[in-house]
């Protein structure tokens, strides 16, 4: 090695009392030495170390950390324009931490901990402070499209990462570090090459091309982090591989259309090609090398949505994009991931988190909120078009699921968002078709579940309401029940979600799904499963079949308001406009019981 490259190496290295004040004033005076030093250690089989301390590269790094995270951003644009990016991809593919050296103990630093206050640096792997140094640099550059300088330095540092990139991609997959365990560390580890990505394709949208290749490992890397994640890991993850997933999306996504280059969209790989490169990535079990099957790693996926829709760390806007992912991910792994929908069909904790979800958005005021009760109908809209094959076999298990998770629950509370919409009631409709479809199939167990659901009068009365607003008007059910609904293979697309009459055919449903799973012997409350009396009949006189089992509950139809008639005296007022009560006085219940007789 020459006299220069030695000296090199003693200013960048040798530490002493005033040497980071010197390496940093280096930085700024002469960084093509810099870049052109580091160069020549951070290479294949060039472990770069000074009397054989390998963590004298972490002192390097903690001084490159400590400069860009300088409010003067000349010094860091110099180094970038000296080529100081494609030093820290070599860094991030060739560098062995000190924790990785055999017989050496790790040094402690305080280097690149600004980014996340409880990473261990002791225990990162080796590819993740280079890595976050770029990321840092990114994040400069992707909100600074004004600035022509660094503009430009911001293109230069995307085109200097693709060269390197998959090549990263394939160390952080064979050797994840802690983001495969269940440690502090983890978190930010499995968040970072999600931002990274997004960072890169608002800077340069033209660098989703390397993703799309089919021997880059990011999708991969990006679902296992994805799959693993519960914490502030997971809306990085969701985002890049949501957008990445729905390829048209791609020109309509926020990163890409805020791109501040004009590089050409890539050419897209169809979606289901896509989607068995991000499984790929769930194919493993943390901590074990042992390959999942496929029905253990969909049980893997569809536990990881059913822990993340309810996440409390995260806001209502970004569950709903956790419910858009899972609905995209549910359309196109119909065909090319087909464990998926089986090991959905039967999970309790989906199906008791999607409701859950429903209700807290229905609690809201701002409409863009309510949009996530529509996304959360959508999957369940994805639920229902099992092949023949497997939908005599999933159908309990899955209305079993929707009916003990809550969904009734759901959709009466959400009710008034879902009648709101034009196309919506279709959804509806289908939900409970679903069910209605599946009774004959259905076990004892579930049919307890439906009849703790049953009857749903209030849910009844707003939907009759909402297609025949007048109290006197005539309910025109289908005289040939044995007809409909037809076979759900029968209603799929191409349909007018437009028509009216789906809202008719809600409540027609609804109706029909209460006569034949509620026996007509047993008390009309919900859930009370008492035997019915003649003498505790409905009081209105309106209709003749409703009963109850006590006095108690034909009273618990009536509201109960409490008055306060005076500063000492509180006043029990009975009210019979309940929703039972309003179907009587309407006529409705009436015309329902004539048509009663093909529940038979």
């Amino acid at each position: 090695m020459s006299d220069v490259a030695q000296e090199d190496i003693r200013v960048l290295f040798v530490h002493g009392d005033d040497h980071g004040a010197r390496l940093r004033g280096l930085f700024a005076t002469d960084p093509d030495r810099v870049v052109r030093t580091l160069t020549s250690l951070w290479s294949p089989g060039n472990a770069p170390k000074t009397g054989g301390d390998v963590g004298d590269t972490s002192y390097v790094l903690d001084q490159l950390w400590r400069v860009l995270n300088d409010s003067e951003s000349a010094v860091w644009t110099g180094l970038v324009v000296a080529g100081i990016v494609p030093v820290l991809c070599r860094c991030a593919l060739y560098y062995h931490s000190p924790a990785k050296v055999s017989g050496k103990k790790p040094q402690k630093a305080a280097q690149c901990k600004t980014h996340c206050s409880h990473h261990d640096d002791e225990t990162d792997p080796p590819w993740y402070r280079p890595l976050v140094i770029i990321n840092g640099t990114l994040s400069r550059y992707a909100n600074s499209a004004a600035d022509t300088i660094d503009s430009e330095a911001g293109a230069r540092t995307a085109a200097d990462i693709k060269s390197s990139w998959s090549k990263i991609m394939q160390r952080i997959w064979s050797e994840p570090g802690e983001s495969i365990s269940a440690t502090p560390n983890a978190v930010s580890e499995r968040a970072l090459v999600a931002i990274v990505m997004l960072s890169l394709t608002k800077i340069d949208s033209s660098f989703a091309e390397v993703i799309y290749n089919p021997a880059d490992l990011t999708l991969a890397v990006s679902f296992r982090n994805w799959v693993l994640a519960r914490d502030k890991d997971v809306m990085p993850n969701v985002r890049l591989l949501y957008v990445l997933l729905n390829v048209d999306l791609l020109p309509r996504s926020k990163q890409f259309r805020d791109a501040s280059t004009t590089a050409p969209l890539p050419s897209l790989s169809p979606s289901h090609e896509l989607l068995t490169r991000m499984v790929s990535g769930a194919s493993k079990a943390a901590g074990t090398q042992k390959k999942r099957t496929p029905a253990q790693t969909a049980e893997a996926i569809v536990t990881a949505f059913a822990a993340q829709l309810v996440l409390q760390s995260i806001t209502l806007e970004d569950t709903g994009l956790v419910v858009m992912f899972l609905r995209a991910f549910w359309a196109i792994a119909k065909t090319s991931f087909t464990p998926f929908a089986r090991a959905a069909y039967g999970s309790k904790a989906l199906w008791a988190a999607l409701p859950e979800v429903m209700r807290i958005a229905a609690e809201e005021e701002e409409k863009e909120d309510h949009l996530v009760v529509i996304h959360a109908l959508e999957v369940y809209w994805e639920a229902m078009s099992p092949s023949d094959k497997d939908w005599p076999e999933f159908a309990d298990s899955m209305v079993q699921g929707w009916v003990s998770g809550g969904l009734f629950n759901a959709l009466e509370e959400s009710l008034n968002i879902i009648l709101e919409r034009e196309n919506e009631p279709m959804l509806l409709t289908f939900v409970l078709t679903t069910m209605y479809a599946a009774h004959p199939r259905l076990s004892p167990k579930t049919h307890a579940a439906f009849y703790a659901q049953l009857p749903r009068t209030g849910m009844l009365f707003r939907l009759i309401q909402a297609v025949h607003p007048g109290e006197d008007e005539d309910l025109c059910l289908d005289d040939k029940p044995g007809e409909y609904p037809a076979p759900l293979t029968d209603v799929r697309p191409p349909l007018d979600p437009t028509d009216a009459r789906w809202r008719e055919r809600a409540w027609e449903t609804l109706w029909r799904l209460t006569w034949v799973l509620q026996p007509a012997d047993e008390c009309a409350i919900r859930g009370c499963r008492m035997q019915s009396e003649s003498r505790y009949s409905c009081t209105t006189g309106h209709c003749r079949t409703v009963q109850y089992c006590s006095k108690a509950c034909r009273e618990r139809c009536v509201k109960r308001v409490r008055l306060k008639t005076s500063d000492a005296v509180l006043m029990d007022i009975f009210l019979r406009d309940t929703e039972h009560q309003e179907m009587c006085c309407s006529g409705w219940f009436a015309q329902l019981e004539q048509k009663r007789p093909w529940t038979s």
